[in-house]
C-alpha cells in the first residue's frame, strides 16, 4: 500500500476485565475445568439458520465435560452445564484463564480477539467475509471450520473434541498471540501516531504519493494502451494494404501476358 494508508487493524483489543459475580460464580464453580464461549457475533444469530443447526449445537455442547457459555437468540433447551442469553462480555470471557474454546462464526474482530488472547477456534460462517475468514483460520492451524450445511450433533462434536484435545491448535495461537503482543507499539498507539502527525502537518504531504492526482486515464495508463491499439490496427491495415497491392501488381501481369483472364473478371 501507499505510506499515507496505515493499517491499524485490533482497535478494539484490550486485556480482560473482570467477569460479572453471575458469570464468575458459573465458570469457577465446583467441578468446572473450564469453558466453551459459544457467540455468532452482532449480525449473524441462530435464528437465521435452520433449527436443525441449533438442534445439532445442543446435542454436541450438552456432550462435553466442559461449562458452555452461549450466546443465542432462541430457546432452547439444555443441560444446566449451559449458560444461555444473549449477550455476554465477550473480550472478558475470552480473556479468562479458564476458557478453553471459542466457537465463533469467523467475523474479523472474533478472528482477532482469538489470537489476542490465545484461545483456538471451531467456527461456522454463516456470509461475506466469514468463509475467506474461516478458511484461513483452519489453514493456518487456529481450529476446524464446520460448514452449516455439513453440521450435525456428531461433526460438531467431534470439531470441538478435536481442538480441545490436540495441543497444536493451542500451541499454534499462543505463538501467533506472542507476535501480536511483541509489536513495539499498540495499534492504538499508532491510530494516534498518525492523527496527530496529520493534524500537526496540515496533511500528508510527502505521504501521499503523485499518482492521487492523476487523471483516470493517465492512472490507468489508457493513452498508453489507446496509442498500442492504434500501431497494431494500422500495422494490420498496412499489412492489407501491401497484399492487396502486391496481389494486384501480379494480376495485372499476367493479364498483360494473357495468362490468368481471370484476374480480369474478378477485379482484382
Amino acid at each position: 500500500v501507499t505510506p499515507n494508508i496505515q493499517f491499524v487493524g485490533g482497535l478494539h483489543l484490550r486485556p480482560a476485565r473482570p467477569l460479572p459475580p453471575y458469570l464468575q460464580k458459573f465458570v469457577n464453580g465446583p467441578g468446572k475445568n473450564g469453558f466453551v464461549y459459544v457467540a455468532l457475533g452482532s449480525l449473524l444469530q441462530f435464528s437465521h439458520f435452520d433449527r436443525s443447526v441449533t438442534d445439532a449445537f445442543v446435542q454436541a455442547l450438552s456432550r462435553l465435560s466442559y461449562a458452555v457459555i452461549w450466546k443465542v437468540d432462541v430457546k432452547v433447551d439444555v443441560p444446566d452445564s449451559i449458560l444461555t442469553g444473549q449477550w455476554f462480555p465477550q473480550e472478558d470471557l475470552l480473556g479468562h484463564p479458564n476458557c478453553k474454546l471459542f466457537i465463533t462464526h469467523g467475523g474479523i474482530h472474533s478472528a482477532m480477539e482469538a489470537v489476542y488472547y490465545a484461545i483456538p477456534v471451531v467456527t461456522m460462517p454463516g456470509f461475506s467475509d466469514q468463509f475467506q475468514n474461516t478458511k484461513l483460520m483452519e489453514e493456518r492451524g487456529m481450529g476446524i471450520r464446520v460448514l452449516s450445511d455439513d453440521m450435525t450433533g456428531n461433526n460438531l462434536y467431534n470439531a470441538i473434541q478435536e481442538v480441545l484435545n490436540n495441543i497444536k491448535y493451542k500451541n499454534t495461537l499462543l505463538r501467533m498471540s506472542s507476535h501480536l503482543h511483541s509489536l513495539p507499539y499498540s495499534t492504538i498507539d499508532r491510530a494516534v501516531h498518525w492523527v496527530e502527525y496529520v493534524a500537526h502537518n496540515q496533511g500528508t504531504l510527502g505521504l501521499t504519493p503523485r499518482a492521487a492526482n492523476y487523471s483516470l486515464t493517465r492512472l490507468l495508463s489508457l493513452d498508453i494502451y489507446l496509442m498500442l491499439i492504434g500501431i497494431c490496427v494500422g500495422l494490420i491495415v498496412l499489412t492489407l494494404l501491401l497484399i492487396w497491392c502486391i496481389r494486384r501488381c501480379c494480376c495485372v501481369k499476367k493479364k498483360t501476358s494473357g495468362s490468368n483472364p481471370s484476374c480480369g473478371r474478378n477485379g482484382i
